[in-house]
Order: C-alpha cells, then structure tokens, then sequence
C-alpha cells in the first residue's frame, strides 16, 4: 500500500477512508456488543452461561461455577452498560476472561478510526501519550510511564503502557490500573485506528505491553479508492475593460 499523488505540479498525496477495520482475537478474547439490539441486550447472560458452563465438571463444582456465572454476568453486563454510556456509535469493544471459573472478566479493549487530523502524526500521537500519562488528577496517580514506536504491515505503530493508581477521597487504598494504547496509521489512510486495554486484573497478562501490541498487530482495514485532491485552480488575471465610448451629440434632422 503506498500513497499516489497525481500528476501536476502541486497535487496534494491522495488519500482512502477507511470503510471497514478487523482483528483476530486470540483465544479467551470475545466481541463486546455495543449496539441496542435484544441480542446484544441478553449477551452479558449468555455468555457467562455458556463460559460457566463449560467450565463446570461435577455437582461440587457445577454449584461453584454456577455462582462464577452469576459474578461474571453481572461484571460482564457493568463493563456493556458503562461503554454504551459513551454514546460511541464508531466504537468496538471485546473482553479477555482467560479463567471463566474466576467470575471475572480481565481486561477489556476499545478500538475506532479517528481521523489522523484529529490526532496528528505518529510522533505527535506518541507526544500526546507521554504528555496525557503524567498529568496528575484528583483520584488518579499515574506511576510508571512507557511509550515506544515501531512498524506493522500496514503502516507506523506507536504504543504506551501505563501503571494508574485511582483512589478516592477517604479511601485508605486506592485500586491499580494497567493500561496500553496503540495508534495503527495504515499507509495512505485518513484515519489511524487506536486501541486502548484497560485491566485491574495485573496477573492477566505475562507481557501486557507486548501480548496487546501482537493483537493490535493483526488489524486488517479496507480502504476506499482514495480520493486525489487537485491543487487550487490558479485564476487569471481579471480583464480590463475598455473606458466607454464617448457619442456624440445626436444628430440634428434638416427640415425641408
């Protein structure tokens, strides 16, 4: 994929929409419906049943994953509610439960297109992170900040993990937040697709920063015909009209 440019002087790199954007999920990881539907509505509960109940092995333990089911249903339906209260109609969502027995859900992605105008060029996405990571606010502490660069087939990719402490007011401990976010600029796209992980969960991952980044690495993205913006048209000069013609004084009839 390379970017085009036209063939006159001063055409401006043609660039593509992205339509349409997928990932591979890797196994423990599951779509997060966002939409309105009923089957969306009845997705916390079914797939903490299904989960639960595949989980269950004998009486003893069917009774204990029953319980994780309810826990996880429950967790599960908190994390939709919460991202549809966005109101993101352009955000995808999955969750990792690597131990459905645990009754937990251990971390949850949110990945859209953004316009790259928006967000700028890799290096001022990356700025952007470093700059966000370390600006201290009432109930949040950000404790350790790690952001990088690199390339997927598709394009640059930066990347940022950060350690959070949240606590509130009166708390005597606060809770503890890891977090990744990544850029993908897909060459001759006008938008970058960003991921962002977010888990309380710190024992989820071996390599949080590197097992998230292999995921976002899978990204495919469809593009449109990019569209090839022509320089601006150079006006000529406007034309100088000529003074009036003077006439003459009309012209007297003789009378016979």
């Amino acid at each position: 994929m390379s970017v085009e440019l036209n063939g006159h002087a001063g055409a401006v790199a043609a660039l593509a929409d992205i339509l349409a954007f997928d990932v591979d999920l890797p196994a423990g990881w599951y779509p997060l419906p966002l939409d309105r539907s009923a089957q969306a509505d009845a997705w916390a509960a079914d797939l903490a049943e299904r989960l639960a109940s595949g989980a269950a092995a004998g009486a003893a333990a069917g009774t204990a994953g029953s319980e994780a089911g309810r826990w996880l249903r429950d967790e599960l339906a908190a994390v939709q509610l919460r991202l549809r209260a966005l109101d993101d109609d352009y955000l995808t969502a999955a969750v990792f439960i690597p131990a459905p027995e645990s009754g937990r859900a251990s971390c949850v992605l949110g990945f859209k297109a953004i316009a790259v105008a928006e967000v700028g060029s890799p290096a001022e996405f990356q700025a952007a992170l470093e700059h966000d990571a370390v600006v201290q606010v009432p109930g949040r502490r950000v404790r350790d900040v790690l952001a990088w660069n690199g390339d997927t087939d598709l394009g640059p990719l930066v990347g940022a993990n950060n350690l959070i402490e949240h606590r509130n007011p009166g708390d005597a401990e606060g809770v503890l937040e890891e977090r990744t976010i990544f850029g993908v600029y897909p060459v001759g796209a006008a938008q970058m697709v960003q991921f962002i992980f977010s888990t309380h969960d710190l024992a989820a991952f071996e390599n949080m920063s590197q097992q998230t980044q292999d995921l976002a690495q899978t990204l495919r993205v469809t593009l449109s015909p990019p569209v090839t913006l022509s320089p601006p048209v150079t006006l000529s000069p406007p034309v100088t009209l000529s003074p009036p013609v003077a006439l003459g004084p009309p012209a007297t009839k003789e009378h016979p």
